[in-house]
Parts: structure tokens; sequence; C-alpha cells
């Protein structure tokens, strides 16, 4: 475990090994023993070894639940007929993990020429 200070970018990934039901964390998080914008980097195992297919999906339901309502509250006028009884496709809300280039260049793609030209940029097949 170590001490991240403010400045110090954490490092993250998650690797599941199925073959061995466990899934490798690396993590940062706030403790209250820790100063303000300090975190601790840990790496933690998860072994599923032990849990039924069902609990794995039931603690898995709880995460998608919570993405779910996030789409949820930004519906201005939710009605019965969208939100009732609905039916979701989990992999719609599985969190892809990105370097931060990746995010950079996702980021990226929505700016529109102008806003691209006033960093001093140029889309790539602009350049060709």
């Amino acid at each position: 475990m170590k001490k991240l200070l403010k400045a110090e970018v954490a490092q993250k990934s998650t690797r599941a090994t199925p073959e061995n039901s466990c899934v490798e964390c690396v993590h940062a998080t706030v403790h209250p023993s820790l100063g303000k914008d300090e975190r601790f980097q840990m790496a933690w195992s998860l072994n599923f070894e032990n849990l039924s297919e069902q609990e794995i999906m039931e603690a898995a339901a709880e995460h998608f639940i919570i993405k779910i309502r996030r789409v949820f509250a930004k519906d201005s006028k939710p009605q019965d007929a969208d939100w009732d009884n609905a039916q979701f496709d989990c992999k719609e809300f599985v969190t892809a993990r990105m370097t931060r280039v990746e995010k950079a260049a996702k980021t990226l793609q929505d700016f529109s020429d102008e806003e691209l030209a006033a960093l001093g940029l140029t889309r790539a097949s602009e350049k060709a």
C-alpha cells in the first residue's frame, strides 16, 4: 500500500481471470486517516470461487442499478412506459477502460472544427 499525494497519478486496472474465479484490481481510495487530497494506492484480489452464479449476478445487479439510475435521473419527464418493467442490456453499462490518451481522443471527436482550431489542432483526415 502506497500513499499518493494530490499530484500523483493513481494506477487503475481490473483484470479478470475466469479460470481462477478471480479478479485482480489495482485502485486508489481515500481513508479518514489520510490528509486532504491524499489517497492509498493498493492491489486487491477478489475471489468469486465460493459464490454461485446467482450470487454473482445479484451482486452485479446492484452495480448496474446505480448506473441505470443515473440515466433515469437525467430524464426530465419520466414515463411509466419507458421505465416501469423495463429491461436493460447490461453490456451497454459496462465501462470500457481507457488510457488518458484514449479518453482525450474520444473527447476530441465531439469537438467542432472551430473548437479544434482554437486549440491549434486539426482532424487527422485534414492533415493528409
